[in-house]
């Protein structure tokens, strides 16, 4: 390994390690991996489970330094989810399942990016005893089996969107409602929803409610 790459390999471990007096340098140093490709394997919050995460990656990095992406959320849904069945719409790379598979009842994970989903899936893989998690490669909207444009953010693998523009780089995704996604499932005790999907939540809470409407679930919505 190149000296630049022990050094940043160190520093990125002091940072994980020692966070306290170096919040701004944690920071600035995320600019100097951004798009590194350099994997580093962490512990995860709550679940303890260790899978390797891509530092370059916005998401994946903060998931390495502090065990969590949004680590105050992923901190007040852990009590709600515990023994409960848990929607994680716009999974993105797993920060909410895989922090949250061992609190849950069973999780399912709806994420429109093929390469997120194949991220995640690799995660879950590689842990090897998660079993209640179920990965939906799908766009959650307000009807089903239609197929959108997601456009791809050059930035962070948790921009991409519907509603981007075109950022010369899309792919096709198929659509899914969450009531459909109740009665192709069979998935009845829905309890919480976290719901991250850049401009989508609207259409995704069209679709779904008669399931908002029956089992009243607790919900985590970003909304753009």
């Amino acid at each position: 390994m190149k000296l630049a790459s022990v050094l940043t390999v160190l520093t990125a471990l002091l940072l994980r390690k020692v966070p306290s007096p170096f919040w701004r340098f944690r920071q600035r140093f995320y600019l100097s991996v951004k798009n590194s490709g350099l994997v580093l394997s962490s512990r995860l919050r709550h679940s303890n489970i260790q899978v390797p995460l891509d530092i370059g990656d916005w998401v994946q990095y903060w998931m390495y330094m502090d065990g969590a992406y949004e680590r105050e959320m992923v901190d007040y849904l852990e009590p709600e989810v515990r023994g409960r069945v848990f929607l994680d719409i716009g999974a993105n790379v797993g920060n909410y399942t895989l922090t949250l598979c061992r609190s849950a009842k069973h999780i399912y994970a709806f994420e429109a990016s093929k390469k997120n989903v194949e991220i995640l899936t690799r995660a879950v893989g590689l842990v090897g005893n998660i079993n209640n998690v179920t990965i939906l490669h799908n766009a959650v909207s307000s009807t089903s089996d239609e197929i959108v444009r997601l456009f791809l953010s050059e930035d962070a693998s948790g921009n991409h969107s519907q509603f981007l523009g075109d950022t010369g780089r899309s792919e096709n995704v198929a659509t899914l409602s969450l009531d459909d996604f109740v009665l192709r499932f069979d998935a009845e005790e829905i309890a919480v929803i976290k719901m991250d999907i850049e401009g989508a939540e609207f259409l995704a809470i069209e679709g779904g409610k008669r399931l908002l409407k029956q089992k009243r679930p607790v919900m985590v919505v970003e909304f753009n």
